[in-house]
């Protein structure tokens, strides 16, 4: 006797499993971008955030940690890891 295909399960076999190709997100536009390993999307992912926090709170980390929802130790050692300057976001005069 065949196994039937669910119909909200399209694509899936007796067993039950389905291939999966690899699927990357790119983080400029957020459209599919294949060949990107997840941890390069990841860190990406992540610098965009602190980045956007930085600039939402303009540059006051104990803030911009607060928003994220992690340690303002954390932040600190993610700005160091993507090289990013507490400097460029503070408000210029």
């Amino acid at each position: 006797m065949d196994n039937p295909v669910p119909a909200d399960r399209p694509g899936q076999g007796a067993t039950g499993l389905q291939a999966i190709s690899p699927l990357t997100i790119s983080p400029a536009d957020g459209q599919p971008d294949s060949g990107r390993p997840l941890a390069q999307i990841q860190a990406d992912r992540e610098r965009l955030a602190v980045n956007e926090a930085l600039s939402a709170c303009q540059g006051n980390v104990t803030r911009a940690a607060r928003q994220l929802g992690i340690s303002r130790q954390l932040l600190h050692y993610k700005i160091r890891k993507h090289r990013l300057c507490r400097a460029d976001y503070l408000p210029r005069n």
